[in-house]
């Protein structure tokens, strides 16, 4: 008797790797532009103006002096209602938790048409839009846990999804609040670092400022988390200068990584961080892992 074999086919639901590209990227290795060279920061005021000095990681970050900062025309900055998330990397040279610090702004010096990030006058971290009402604010004390210590690099995200507005410090989700505004940058479509929309010059910072990113979406908590601890997956890549590209995507048996740099290492994280799995080739098997959406961090021959 014949016995009739019959073959079964499970399609397994797509993997999608996800990620998310800033729209503008400040790395300050020793320039002012932008990571593809389309936008150039320029002096707030020439009498105190910025300069480079080590940053977090051996690199480069930019000081901004007590009275300087740095300003550029942006045309496509998240306006309106539209979701949105800056981050940067900061240190104090000297934190002054009543001094108006302001760390970046931009729109219109009118109540609920702007969006930025300060040290406010009241020892609280600010994520400001112009006018009374139009603040989240997070009391700084040991008591919050949410302190700066001179000379210590802190990672510090502020997003907007329409609705709610979120800041972020090292990774940790330190404040949410419903917000309603409306960032309008018709005056002149600045975005300046250590100044308000309103000052022609600069404010009181006195910090240093690496690796600052603009996106167009508000991140998740667990994508701010990887942006801190350096597995946010983004297309651009820009520390792995040759040309990458990650196939299938959507995929379902095997993701397979293509690149001018050798690969030595590709690492799949699940959306709360955690690592789900590496590979030392330029392939990676992901037939039994679950329906989602997943990061990739993909690591050169040189570390990056």
């Amino acid at each position: 008797m014949k016995t009739k074999l019959l073959s079964i086919l499970f399609l397994l639901p797509f993997l999608m790797i996800k990620a998310q590209t800033p729209i503008h990227r400040f790395t300050f290795d020793n320039t002012y532009s932008n990571s593809n060279s389309t936008i150039q920061l320029t002096q707030l005021n020439s009498t105190f103006p910025t300069s480079f000095v080590t940053g977090r990681n051996g690199g480069q970050a930019v000081n901004i002096p007590n009275a300087g900062g740095l300003k550029a025309i942006i045309s496509n900055l998240p306006l309106g209602n539209s979701a949105r998330t800056v981050a940067t990397w900061i240190k104090f040279n000297q934190y002054n938790p009543t001094g108006g610090s302001y760390i970046f702004s931009y729109g219109n010096a009118v109540n609920g048409q702007a969006f930025g990030l300060t040290m406010n006058y009241n020892n609280g971290l600010e994520q400001y839009n112009w006018g009374a009402g139009y603040s989240v604010i997070v009391t700084i004390n040991d008591n919050s846990n949410v302190f700066f210590n001179n000379g210590q690099w802190y990672h510090l995200v502020t997003s907007y999804d329409g609705t709610k507005v979120k800041i972020y410090m090292n990774g940790n989700l330190i404040k949410t609040q419903t917000l309603a505004i409306n960032t309008s940058n018709s005056a002149n479509n600045l975005f300046k670092i250590g100044a308000t929309p309103s000052t022609s010059s600069g404010g009181t910072l006195n910090a240093a400022i690496d690796d600052l990113q603009i996106f167009d979406v508000a991140l998740t908590d667990a994508q701010v988390n990887s942006l801190y601890s350096g597995t946010l997956a983004t297309s651009d890549l820009s520390n792995i200068k040759n040309n990458i590209s990650i196939y299938p995507n959507p995929a379902k048996d095997v993701v397979f990584v293509k690149s001018e740099t050798l690969i030595t290492k590709i690492e799949l994280y699940d959306f709360s961080g955690k690592k789900i799995k590496e590979s030392a080739s330029k392939e990676m098997n992901i037939s039994s892992l679950q329906r989602g959406n997943y990061l990739i961090k993909v690591i050169d021959k040189d570390g990056n």
